[in-house]
């Protein structure tokens, strides 16, 4: 008996011996896979911008968002209220809207282009994101509507701006109507009313038609200095 079972454990050594070696080869060739799949990663996101996101349950998420030469929806970044977000140990997810309240990219002064989101205005559910050029307790906001109609490439988008105060989005439509007319009139003295000198600077043109910025920041400097009297 006890020769058989050491000819049999003879037998069977080399089957136990392949199993053993099969399996690291199999260990060994996944974490090479992983490995090369990391720096291959690592790699594609070298030239993203650095980031962080601002989630709606307040966590702040670090890592990078895809480069562009301006981060407005006609090059394709966020066009569907989505962003590509790459975390730090470089695993890609993609972030919907809904979920975060602001997304902040890293500039080369150290500063940060900022982007919030907002609850669309149109009876749909879900969030929109705005880029802000303005920020404060009033915002100048923007984004692009790419041409739905022609050629892409020949069809500019349609830059439109918002101001958003008080939980209201109000959209501009800048130069066309700086021509003070009764509707513009109303809604700038809607929006700025607690400050007056600068419904006078409106009134009198002192702010030129592509100056949406100044109005905002001038507002904000009010609102903060003279609590709008």
């Amino acid at each position: 008996m006890k020769n058989f079972q050491v000819v049999l454990a003879i037998l069977l050594a080399p089957v136990f011996v392949w199993a053993q070696t099969d399996s690291l080869l199999t260990t060994t060739t996944g974490k090479l896979t992983e490995q090369k799949q990391s720096e291959k990663l690592k790699a594609k996101h070298a030239n993203w911008n650095s980031c962080f996101i601002v989630m709606m349950n307040g966590d702040t998420l670090k890592g990078k968002v895809k480069k562009r030469e301006d981060y407005s929806f006609s090059r394709g970044l966020f066009t569907e209220g989505k962003v590509l977000f790459a975390h730090v140990n470089d695993r890609e997810e993609i972030i919907q809207a809904k979920a975060f309240r602001e997304l902040c990219l890293a500039q080369m002064d150290s500063e940060y282009m900022k982007y919030i989101t907002l609850a669309k205005d149109t009876g749909e559910s879900g969030r929109k994101i705005y880029r802000v050029v303005a920020d404060g307790k009033c915002k100048l906001l923007f984004d692009e509507i790419p041409a739905s109609l022609g050629v892409p490439i020949l069809t500019p988008p349609e830059e439109r701006y918002y101001i958003y105060y008080n939980s209201k989005l109000t959209r501009m439509r800048r130069e066309a109507e700086f021509n003070l007319n009764a509707g513009f009139k109303k809604r700038y003295k809607e929006i700025f009313s607690e400050c007056p000198g600068l419904l006078a600077k409106i009134e009198d043109k002192t702010y030129k038609p592509d100056d949406l910025r100044g109005i905002v920041t001038a507002f904000n400097r009010c609102i903060a200095i003279t609590g709008g009297k």
